[in-house]
Parts: C-alpha cells; structure tokens; sequence
C-alpha cells in the first residue's frame, strides 16, 4: 500500500490563520474604539458649540428686550461675527416670525421647528446643511422675553460645524493610522506567537505523515508544558503504542504463520468462487503440487473427483467430507468466515491426513480376518477328526493313533499362533522383558545352527559356515537365538534338497553383521516389501502346509528392532535369499 500526503485546494497554515484572526481582532477594536472616540469627540465639539451659541444667544436678548421693534443687528455684527469664527448669522424675529434685522437681509421669514419652540419660551437647537456648499449646520432658536417675562420675539443663531469635521477627519487619519500601526505590531507578535504554537503542530503533522510513510520511530521535541506540549507527549506515546502493537501484531502474524506453515494438517483459506488465499506446506504435500495464491481450489481438487468437497461449499455451514488423492485419504473440514456484515466471505479448508488411520483400520480387519482364518483351520480339522473318532474311529487303534497325531499336531499349531500373538502384544505394549547382557555373537549364532542343523540334514543341505572374526554385542540371548532360529528355518523350508546355506559372521564398523544367505526358491520383488507384515505370506497355502504362522518375521524384525538393530532382506526367484542382521558392535 502506497501512502502520499495531500494538502487540499486553498490550505492555509495554522500560523497565517492565527496571525489573520489577531488582525481582525485588533482591526475590529480599533474600529469600535474610533467610533466611540469620534462620537464623544463630536457630541463634545457640537456641545461646547452649543455652549457658546446659548451664551451669545443670551446676550443677545438681554440686549435687545425692551427695545425689539428698534433692533439692528449691525450694532452688534461684529462682536459676534468675525474672521474664523464658527457663528454664520444672526435673526431677530418677532412673534409672527418675521425678521426685524438680521446678517442676510434676503431672509425675511423664519418659522422653523426651534423657532417655534422658542415662540414658547424653550430655547431650542436644531442641525442643518447648507445647501450651496452641504457645509453642516447647527442651529440654535432663543426666545427674548420683556421686563415681564413675555416672550416678544426670538433670537436665531446659526453656527457652522465645519472647524468640528475637519477636527473630526484629522482625528479619523490619526486613528487609522493608529489602527495600521496596531495591525502592523499585531501581526508582527501573532506571526511570533503562533510560530510558537504551529511550529510543534508543524512538526506533529510532519511526524505523523512520516508514521503514515511506515516510519514508526519517529518522536516530536516537547518543548513545553501547555496543551501543545501534551500534545507532543501524546503524540510520542501513540507512536510508542504503535510500535508496541505493530511489534506485538509481528509477533503474533509470525506465530501464527509458523503455526499454520508447520501444522500437519493441511490450511487452505479460499475466497467464495474458490481463489485461494492462503495455503501452508502441508496443503501442499496432500494435494500434490504447488499452490499459489490466485489459483483456484475447485479446479485443484475436481483433479481427484472431489465434487464432494465443491459441494461442500454451496452454503455457509460447516461440513466434513473425504478425498481420496492416491497418495493420500483426507479428511478434509470446511467453514465459512465472515465480514462484519454477517456476509460469507470466503472458507478455511482444513485437511487431516487419514491415511495411516485408514492403513491400521485395514490392517486392524485383515489381522482380525487372519487371526480368526488361521484358528478356524486347525479348528475344523480338530473338530472333524474328533467327530469321526467318535463316530466309531476310535474301534480302529491305527486309525485312532493316526487322527489324533493329526489333532496334537493343529493343537501345536494353535499353541505357536497363540504364543506368537501373545509375544507381539507384549512387544507392541512395551511389555516384554528384555535381558540384555554382553555376548559372544559368534558362539550366539553357533548354537542356533546346531539346533538347526538336524532339519538340514533331513533334506541333506549344506550349511557353510564362516566364523573367522570374533563379534560382541549387547543382546537378549533368547530372543535374539529366537530371531536365528526363524531365519535359518526359513532358510531351510524354501531351499530344496541337496541346497546349500551360507551363515557368516563379521563386523562392519560400529556394527555385527549376521548374514544367512541360501540358494533356495526365492521371493518374488513385488513381495519383499510386505515380508514383515503380521500374516503375510508369499505363498499362503505352501507355508501353511509348512506349519508357518506367517508371524515369525514380524516377530523377528520387532525383536531387532529392539536391540536398536536392523534387519534386511533381499532375493531373487530362483536365485535364493540373503538375510542381513545387523546390531550395535561393542568388539573391543
């Protein structure tokens, strides 16, 4: 997997953002403090404006009471009206309105709202604009009252702002400067401070990208104790914890992998339409080929007819089925898993080898089936011969002699079976006693011959025997005399009269060779690998005649196997047969 790092369309930095919303801020106040400095600033300039146009306007009515109708404004014009003063003219009205003297002869009427007001004895203020140059105005309407306090006219005084304005506007140039300076100072310290807060976030974000990358080792600079800094701590031990559990995670998909590589049964883990996933070693061993990811398990096992275990598969429960590959039997276990849907995915296909089990099944009913074959034989005969013999047989004495002979001898033959299975079973159950002591091999196998020899001599055979080297071995005597005995009967049986027989003694390396080697009938290739089955025989009906159990090898070979030795056999039709023995050596 491929991982890139991509900044969206129009990213802006943290440290730009931060440095933005400090300059809003700052320009935000400046702006609100402005305007409240203005607006005092310009209520305190109109109201002292005011001040003064009340005091004049009193002035001017204290001059002119008592004495309207005489009025003349050109008496007093130029106390009030000079260069650079803010007072523009100045009526003297009466209670119609009508101007008795003013500053602007072509004004003859004045009836406006404060005039009014004023006509009323409430001196009155009231904000206007000049109309050819939009200069601002304000105005102010005073009444003029007699010695008793009635009001005869009124006194209109009108005044410009503009000294207030361009006062205000130089106010306003200062303020944004101010304001500029302000933003300039801000962002100067914003663009400081919050390098202090997005360089570590910076950084952060430059480690996690790397973590991203696979780089799981990296660690960011904790440089101080505020909420970055925990953030750079935490930051460190989710990294610390992603190494532990990417570490831990290694361990177990190892684990886990070793399992699944070196179980002996076979894994095979496949998608629905039959894909494989996963396949370990054993899978395939059992199915014979190798497997890849990307092939496909139904097409694998159809190679074997195992519609069964494609069947197997039609829903999600979970089945058992078997498949005979020829190498192998399996049982072969299948079930569905699932996403977190609850919907069926693919399957895990388990494999179990049978094969041995199917093996010692069958050799557990052929030994059944031989057993009870090689006891029925010497039963029939048995309770044939005695039925006649009761029958009247026993009247006739050679008769009588001749089928009891024949009775001891099947009885004899059953005692050897019953005593040869008896001693497998001792073996097989580890309970045979063993009594192993230092021996003379050589003198070991001389004996056996001599008590062999008298059925070699029977069927006048030659045993040639080679004693030139002297053997030891640690061995059961009787049991290994047992083995002798067996080897040179068979020896015996299968080589025709007038044979010849070989038996030698000698060491090769660490071991003591036993080697009996005759020039009988021979044993068929196909028949040698089979020869230390319990109740194989090459030639069934010609050993039983011979009074063989078809026991004695398997016997044998258990024996020497025993004595952590080993025994070989070769042959060839017609030819004869060689047997080799071969024990642990202790010739000093």
């Amino acid at each position: 997997m491929v991982i890139t790092s991509v900044k969206s369309k129009g990213y802006l930095s943290i440290q730009w953002k931060i440095v933005t919303i400090y300059i809003l801020l700052i320009l935000v106040a400046m702006e609100i403090a402005g305007y409240y400095i203005l607006r005092s600033f310009d209520d305190y300039e109109k109201d002292k404006l005011l001040a003064q146009l009340q005091s004049q306007a009193a002035n001017l009515s204290w001059t002119f009471k008592d004495n309207l109708s005489n009025a003349d404004i050109n008496d007093v014009k130029d106390i009030y009206i000079y260069q650079g003063s803010d007072l523009k003219s100045i009526y003297i009205l009466d209670r119609d309105g009508r101007v008795i003297t003013g500053t602007d002869n072509s004004v003859t009427r004045l009836l406006t709202p404060a005039v009014m007001a004023a006509f009323k004895g409430s001196a009155t203020k009231e904000d206007g604009e000049d109309a050819a140059t939009g200069e601002g105005l304000l105005s102010l309407a005073w009444p003029i009252k007699n010695s008793d306090g009635i009001v005869e006219g009124a006194v209109y005084l009108t005044a410009s702002t503009r000294s207030i304005n361009s006062t205000l506007n130089d106010v306003r140039v200062i303020l944004l400067g101010a304001t500029a300076v302000a933003m300039g100072i801000t962002a100067a310290l914003g663009f400081l401070l919050s390098k202090t807060i997005a360089d570590p976030v910076k950084e952060v974000t430059d480690k996690a990208e790397s973590i991203a990358a696979g780089n799981f080792n990296e660690r960011v600079n904790v440089r101080s104790n505020d909420e970055i800094g925990k953030l750079g701590e935490m930051f460190n031990y989710m990294s610390d914890r992603i190494v532990d559990m990417l570490d831990e995670i290694a361990r177990d998909k190892s684990r886990d992998e070793a399992i699944l590589k070196y179980m002996s049964d076979g894994v095979v883990a496949i998608k629905r339409d039959g894909t494989i996933l996963v396949a370990n070693i054993a899978a395939r061993q059992f199915l014979g080929r190798d497997i890849f990811e990307g092939d496909n398990f139904f097409d694998i096992v159809d190679e074997y007819n195992g519609q069964a275990v494609a069947d197997a598969f039609e829903d999600a429960g979970a089945h058992e089925v078997t498949l005979n590959t020829g190498r192998f039997i399996l049982n072969i276990h299948t079930a569905a898993f699932k996403n977190e849907k609850g919907e069926t995915e693919g399957f895990v296909v388990v494999m179990h080898d049978i094969t041995e089990q199917q093996k010692l099944d069958n050799m557990r009913k052929e030994f059944v089936a031989n057993v009870s074959h090689e006891l029925k034989t010497p039963i029939t005969t048995i309770k044939s011969y005695a039925e006649t013999l009761l029958d009247g047989a026993l009247e006739d004495k050679e008769v009588s002699v001749k089928f009891l002979d024949v009775i001891n001898k099947e009885v004899d033959r059953m005692d050897r079976l019953v005593r040869d299975l008896l001693q497998l079973s001792r073996i097989d159950d580890n309970r045979e006693k063993w009594f192993f002591e230092d021996t003379d091999i050589t003198e070991l196998v001389k004996g056996s011959v001599e008590k062999i020899k008298v059925l070699a001599e029977e069927k006048e055979q030659e045993i040639m025997i080679d004693f030139r080297d002297r053997v030891h071995a640690m061995v059961d005597r009787d049991r290994m005399d047992q083995v002798l005995l067996n080897v040179f009967s068979n020896a015996i049986k299968y080589t025709p009269e007038g044979g010849r027989i070989d038996v030698r003694v000698y060491e090769d390396g660490e071991w003591a060779v036993i080697l009996v080697k005759d020039n009988g009938v021979g044993i068929p290739e196909e028949d040698i690998p089979h020869l230390f089955e319990r109740f194989y025989r090459v030639d069934k009906a010609r050993s039983r005649e011979m009074g063989g159990t078809g026991l004695g090898l398997s016997i044998a070979k258990e024996i020497v196997d025993a004595h952590k030795g080993r025994i070989i056999i070769e042959s060839e039709i017609n030819v004869g047969t060689e047997v080799k023995i071969y024990l642990p050596s202790i010739t000093m």
